[in-house]
């Protein structure tokens, strides 16, 4: 029969604590996952201060900021949320050609055509 675990021998944690503890080597991230993560942080950033400008130009309601100005700036917005996944896949899919990870780059060279094709289909129809 197996020893008992104590439950002060259990770790608590987040998987990095964990790893310190046992003594497990943690991998930085690479630059090209801080490169991702800068993309999308901008995309998100960006966006939301777009979204928080036309609200509070709303509420403020100075004469320019009628509702074509504000409709704009809310779908130049909702344009950069919804593009910033992309440029994320486009990002990856060079990180991973210059490293050599020649399936992944191309899957992801793949779903780009694909949004390409949706995008195109859906502007023809």
């Amino acid at each position: 029969m197996a020893d008992a675990v104590e439950p002060s021998e259990v770790l608590v944690g987040t998987a990095a604590q964990v790893a310190v503890e046992a003594d497990v080597p943690v991998a930085a991230p690479d630059a090209g996952e801080r490169i991702i993560g800068r993309v999308l942080r901008f995309g998100a950033l960006v966006s939301g201060g777009m979204f928080l400008l036309s609200v509070v130009l709303e509420a403020a309601a100075p004469a320019w900021a009628t509702a074509e100005v504000l409709n704009v700036l809310r779908g130049a917005a909702a344009s950069i949320l919804v593009v910033a996944p992309v440029a994320r896949l486009m990002v990856s899919g060079v990180w991973l050609g210059l490293n050599r990870e020649w399936r992944y780059a191309t899957a992801a060279a793949a779903v780009l055509v694909l949004l390409a094709l949706g995008m195109g289909l859906g502007w023809s129809h």
